[in-house]
């Protein structure tokens, strides 16, 4: 019996510690799955994260992509507006230079007309002066041969000639310099975009603008800013319908003025105009965001600024 219950005692015991064992592995399997539900979760987020970067770096090298695109674009139309205006200053440069020529010919045939007749002028003079001293020394001999070599008295007159004035050329005609050009559209002007540096409206960085616009509806009538011929129209695609007029040498400098985004012309190349005479319409043809006037100014075949030549 004390045996038996020595027995029982070790096998109370042993089940004693077989349930603590237990307890203690079941605390560790739940530790474990625990931790394993954790790592599943951090891998999860982590992944998550990792996908939200991967999204994140190709939003950002789209919006790179598209940056560059949009900076290659602006550069691209940069250059073309560039070329474009200059095409135009070279092509109103060669005109001015044919014009120039054409004034110094026409001044040199003057002069040599001039001189031409000045010397025939003065050899008339000098052959009526030659003529009047051989008269007036033959009527001498006659007076003396009839006196018989007696004291002869002075005629009462002699005749003088004197060479024309020679005159110098007329002043060539001056222009009428005014202080301004002629506003080209009726009515108060509004500028919408200043000549030089600006935000760019379409491309939305700085630019340089290589003229003034004003706000004009469409088909508004443009106008000619001065007397002259028009020199050229044609479409390109920074100006659209774009018109330039030479307006020849004004207060010492040659002058154009040049008219874009038109919706039509409403003059032929080779064409006389008045000043203020209609010469097209406005709209927005070409590079352009809405209908106004795109006004430049040529001094010397350069562009400049053209707004303070259109008065106030």
């Amino acid at each position: 019996m004390d045996r038996l219950r020595g027995t029982q005692a070790t096998l109370e015991a042993a089940q004693t510690q077989a349930g603590i064992a237990a307890e203690a592995l079941a605390v560790q399997k739940a530790a474990a799955a625990e931790h394993l539900a954790t790592t599943q979760q951090l891998e999860a987020a982590a992944q998550a994260a990792k996908a939200a970067v991967a999204a994140q770096v190709a939003t950002n090298q789209k919006a790179q992509a598209t940056a560059q695109s949009a900076l290659a674009q602006h550069q691209a139309e940069e250059a073309e507006l560039a070329t474009e205006m200059a095409s135009i200053e070279g092509q109103i440069q060669a005109r001015i230079a044919a014009q120039k020529a054409a004034e110094e010919a026409t001044a040199k045939k003057a002069a040599e007309e001039a001189a031409a007749k000045k010397a025939a002028e003065e050899a008339a003079a000098k052959q009526a002066a030659d003529e009047a001293a051989a008269k007036k020394a033959a009527e001498e001999a006659a007076q003396t041969s009839q006196s018989g070599g007696g004291e002869t008295s002075a005629p009462a007159s002699e005749p003088t000639t004197a060479p024309p004035a020679g005159g110098g050329s007329g002043g060539g005609g001056s222009s009428s310099a005014r202080s301004f050009f002629h506003a080209p559209l009726a009515g108060t002007l509004h500028v919408s975009s200043p000549f030089g540096a600006r935000i760019d409206p379409i491309s939305h960085v700085w630019a340089s603008h290589s003229g003034v616009d004003f706000r004009a509806a469409c088909g508004t009538p443009v106008l000619a800013s001065e007397d002259g011929v028009v020199a050229s129209r044609f479409y390109s695609n920074v100006f659209g319908n774009y018109l330039i007029l030479d307006h020849g040498k004004i207060a010492g400098n040659y002058w154009s003025t040049g008219y874009a985004h038109l919706s039509r012309f409403a003059v032929s190349v080779g064409e006389h105009v008045s000043r203020g005479e209609v010469i097209g319409y406005s709209g927005t043809t070409g590079r352009s965001t809405g209908c106004h006037l795109h006004y430049n100014a040529f001094k010397n075949g350069v562009n400049v600024n053209g707004r303070p030549l259109v008065g106030a």
